[in-house]
């Protein structure tokens, strides 16, 4: 029923408790956050073992805010690259020149040509 009620959390709960890093303990006696011995009777954990958790979690994902924005840069390119794509497809159908596809995208009219020339109508 509490499994119920706390979703994810409860089981993310237990996973940790599970963790090769912590060690449960079989009383509040033995308890030692410093040795990172913890005490839980079930699956439902005390603030401070919460907190331990919480630091454990953050280092684990500290990596992820950086690679979270390449990730979305990298989206974002190719979106742009697609739609870049797209444009020299329309440019090459209204009858635009290589030269002019070159200049507006930055490029030489040999680069354009070698970049977009296999692109089908």
């Amino acid at each position: 029923m509490a499994r119920d009620l706390l979703g994810p959390r409860l089981v993310q709960r237990e996973a940790m408790l599970a963790r090769p890093d912590l060690d449960r303990v079989a009383s509040a006696a033995e308890q030692d956050l410093a040795q990172r011995r913890v005490y839980s009777p079930d699956s439902m954990l005390a603030s401070e073992l919460e907190d331990l958790i919480m630091v454990d979690w953050e280092q684990h994902i500290a990596p992820t805010p950086g690679t979270y924005a390449v990730e979305l840069t990298a989206t974002a390119a190719a979106q742009a690259q697609a739609r870049l794509t797209e444009a020299v497809r329309e440019a090459r159908a209204q009858g635009a020149s290589w030269d002019a596809i070159g200049k507006a995208a930055g490029m030489t009219r040999q680069s354009a040509h070698e970049r977009w020339s296999k692109l089908k109508n």
